[in-house]
């Protein structure tokens, strides 16, 4: 907050000290802006710098076994609950998975 105080002064009121070159170490207050929590968000989304997938740190899946998933649920030969005990997730990620609103970045 110094850093970005030296170069732009005070953080104005209800914004916090955003990383325009995404390196949190950063104190070069030239590489710092004044945002909201969403203006934040929206710019790391617009970076592609957020987590998906398997990268999530709470992923219980990985891309193949969603692909797996999407693909042996699509004939109708196995039913959500069936596959999430196959794989050993809740059958409502399942539910998710086949309705494209979780993993959607892979595609259905």
């Amino acid at each position: 907050m110094f850093a970005f105080e030296l170069e732009n002064g005070p953080v104005p009121e209800g914004k916090m000290v955003c990383h325009s070159c995404d390196n949190p170490p950063c104190c070069n207050g030239k590489h710092l802006f004044a945002g909201t929590n969403d203006e934040n968000v929206a710019d790391k989304m617009v970076k592609g710098r957020n987590a998906r997938g398997a990268m999530m740190s709470n992923a219980k899946l990985n891309a193949a076994q969603v692909l797996q998933i999407r693909q042996r649920y699509a004939p109708g030969t196995e039913g959500q609950r069936g596959l999430a005990k196959a794989f050993g997730v809740s059958k409502t990620l399942v539910a998710l998975i086949v309705k494209g609103a979780s993993w959607s970045h892979l595609p259905s």
